[in-house]
């Protein structure tokens, strides 16, 4: 029987698309942005920067940072009911605010 490949981007056609406009050089602001520990952020992958992209399972999730590793930060993340730890590159995280931060909050015992 053949085996089905499943490399990392199988099943990402739609989850890595880039759209017209966003194509070109990557924005410098977003490859030297700063997180504390503690804050929340969502991972938003960014297709055409390969370097530090996790997983596109966790596309769109949010967590805390909890640490740096080199260049690139932990993230506490929920995969269904158990946290785990997901390295991103700055370039795959957007920093959230209002209430987002509110929401985490009372699940802090969660994350």
């Amino acid at each position: 029987m053949p085996r089905r490949s499943g490399g990392l981007r199988s099943g990402t056609r739609y989850k890595l698309r880039i759209k017209s406009r966003d194509k070109g050089a990557h924005n410098i602001a977003k490859q030297l942005q700063d997180f504390k520990k503690e804050d929340i952020v969502m991972i938003r992958t960014i297709a055409n920067c390969h370097s530090g992209m996790p997983n596109s399972r966790f596309l769109g999730k949010q967590g805390k940072i909890v640490g740096k590793k080199g260049r690139c930060y932990a993230v506490s993340v929920l995969d269904g009911s158990k946290a785990k730890i997901v390295v991103a590159h700055p370039v795959h995280l957007q920093k959230l605010g209002g209430l987002a931060v509110q929401i985490s909050k009372t699940n802090e015992g969660v994350v």
